[in-house]
């Protein structure tokens, strides 16, 4: 429902990079191509790089801001549609007919006589197992590296014999990058989506009085997703064939990138109200994603100020490790001490919430 129409969108969405390549040229064309809602943003983008009547600028910016209310519009009456209306029935009917789900009971003799990962795991487990989103994002790693190692490489090369610019050097690095990140950012979705279900339905407040304290259960919610995104890491970045590493890279690759996974889910439960806010907050935080590759093309001076983004370390470290740089050590250990001074600001934070 996702995948398959997204296609069609991409389609849609390129039709005027095809005058690039000579594919619809004329008058008729280009004059229809100024009512689909990418022009306004190509005119501008070229407006940028060489020079452009006022004509240009004026159509790119009246009719930017115009495509943008009407999508604004269109997507404020989708949520409406699609997910307040659709989320006020789901509860309706819930309460009309409940599904047995399966529950901790916090005060039982399994909280008591077992550890949070015991007690607790197969709690997870089921609540994972029935939700088809949480179930998808467990494979997407996987369904990327391979799609960078056997599809990606084909457009790649497409792409060189189409605009005669050489991408392989680029492609290593920058999307060995968002393979590795990708991994820790779904776990702790994963899990950042399950504390949201859990504070919902009041079992946070009920393990501050049952022998699971609260701050055991946050060891456990903390120590889950960083394992977790360790050793998916180990497993999907050799499928990548991106790089050509040292046996020791990959454990070491792992263990920068596992803190980010329980920062995804702290920054989710800590700062989102529900679910619907939590998927809007963990599509917004993909944003974290992008400095580290605009760094990357940057001289080394100018890369600092992207420093207090916590990808950028793991992206630092991948970079200097498959250049052989001596600098991989103090971007690996820099970027675990910034991540758990950041782990220690979200712990805090949750508690606070937790206790208001």
């Amino acid at each position: 429902t996702f995948l398959l129409p997204a296609v069609g969108y991409m389609l849609l969405l390129g039709l005027p990079l095809l005058t690039w390549f000579g594919i619809g040229q004329g008058t008729f064309v280009e004059t229809a191509l100024l009512l689909h809602p990418l022009q306004p943003v190509l005119a501008l983008l070229g407006a940028a790089v060489e020079p452009a009547t006022p004509a240009t600028i004026a159509y790119g910016l009246a009719a930017g801001a115009t495509w943008v209310a009407l999508f604004a519009w269109w997507a404020a009456s989708s949520f409406h549609r699609f997910v307040v209306d659709k989320v006020n029935t789901a509860d309706l009917q819930r309460q009309a007919v409940a599904p047995p789900r399966l529950r901790l009971d916090v005060n039982g003799p399994l909280v008591r006589r077992l550890g949070a990962l015991r007690s607790l795991g197969p709690i997870d487990a089921h609540s994972i197992g029935r939700d088809a989103m949480l179930r998808w994002m467990i494979f997407i790693p996987f369904v990327m590296a391979l799609a960078v190692r056997w599809v990606l490489p084909l457009l790649v090369d497409a792409a060189q014999g189409w605009l005669g610019i050489d991408l392989a050097a680029y492609y290593p690095p920058l999307m060995g990058y968002m393979v590795l990140l990708i991994v820790p950012y779904f776990w702790g979705a994963i899990i950042g989506f399950l504390l949201l279900d859990q504070r919902d339905e009041q079992t946070l407040t009920a393990l501050q009085v049952t022998p699971l304290p609260l701050r055991g259960y946050l060891a456990y919610r903390l120590t889950v997703p960083a394992l977790a995104a360790t050793l998916t890491t180990l497993l999907v970045m050799p499928i990548t064939g991106l790089f050509d590493l040292p046996w020791w890279g990959y454990p070491l690759l792992a263990l920068s990138v596992a803190p980010m996974a329980p920062l995804a889910a702290l920054a989710l439960a800590a700062l989102a109200q529900n679910k619907v806010q939590g998927l809007a907050l963990m599509k917004a935080a993909g944003i974290v994603l992008v400095p580290p590759l605009i760094a990357y093309f940057l001289p080394p001076a100018w890369q600092l100020p992207f420093a207090v983004v916590p990808t950028w370390w793991p992206a630092q470290a991948l970079w200097h490790l498959h250049a052989g740089s001596a600098w991989f050590w103090f971007f690996l250990g820099g970027g675990l001490l910034y991540a758990g001074a950041l782990l220690v600001w979200l712990a805090r934070r949750f508690d606070a919430v937790m206790h208001r």
